[in-house]
């Protein structure tokens, strides 16, 4: 499939969803809306694989002493409250649980498939790897050619900084927006404080971990049957937020109180 993806998509159609998968990536960024195209899957002709950089296993641990603090350039943007400042600084990513997970290929191996819609998760780990020039390349070149362009959490960073979002709209984690305002300035993104997704042409960019499953509900909604989207969700026990502008994590976290114009 070529051009910007257009609904409704025929169902017979063969759909490939591609998830970039790189250390420290949130598992709930992935697996929360990749548990809604799993239940899709049943409808349609979707096939959802996953791809990192040397393929093999990927672990959602961040790998250590590499890249910039979470903390290093969002305090100079805006505040945090202060007891989660306060955890932030005390928390050691050696300590924190992580999952290993198979990717299906590398992104040497995914060259020769046509993967229709990209989708790139966040997590802690795009502080360091939204330096990693293999990673970024392969955004660029195969979100350009993609159908579709989703993105979660901070993983609208890296698609930031591969060039995808520029003169676009989009949103991103409320709690590291200072950092990903930060990390993409010169960009030339026009970054929405206030959202629980934004769409604008083929990027549809979420705001923080959980708010991917709202983003693919709608994508579900819009691209195949709003009855079959409610039909999912209501099968996963989810009550999704049906609108784009909610977004009760804006005023939690300051957003309200700060210009990132």
């Amino acid at each position: 499939m070529s051009g910007i993806l257009s609904p409704p998509v025929d169902p017979t159609h063969e759909l490939t969803i591609a998830a970039v998968l790189f250390p420290g990536f949130a598992p709930l960024d992935l697996f929360g809306p990749i548990e809604f195209l799993n239940a899709l899957s049943a409808f349609t002709n979707i096939k959802i694989i996953l791809v990192s950089e040397h393929g093999g296993t990927v672990s959602s641990k961040p790998e250590p002493n590499k890249g910039p603090s979470m903390m290093s350039k969002i305090k100079a943007k805006r505040r945090f409250l202060d007891e989660d400042l306060e955890r932030s600084r005390k928390m050691s990513m050696a300590n924190v649980a992580a999952q290993r997970v198979d990717t299906d290929y590398s992104f040497e191996q995914a060259q020769a498939i046509n993967i229709d819609i990209l989708f790139i998760p966040g997590g802690s780990g795009t502080r360091s790897e939204i330096n990693n020039d293999n990673l970024i390349s392969f955004i660029r070149q195969r979100g350009e050619l993609a159908s579709l362009i989703l993105t979660v959490c901070t993983g609208a960073a890296l698609a930031a900084k591969a060039g995808l979002l520029e003169g676009k709209k989009a949103t991103t984690n409320k709690w590291l927006f200072g950092w990903v305002a930060s990390a993409t300035e010169g960009c030339g993104v026009d970054w929405v404080t206030k959202a629980r997704w934004v769409e604008d042409g083929k990027i549809i960019s979420s705001s923080g971990v959980a708010a991917g499953m709202d983003m693919i509900n709608y994508f579900i909604e819009k691209f195949f049957d709003k009855s079959l989207a409610q039909r999912i969700a209501d099968s996963l026990e989810y009550e999704p937020q049906t609108s784009p502008e909610y977004d009760s994590f804006y005023s939690y976290f300051g957003l309200d109180e700060v210009d990132f114009k």
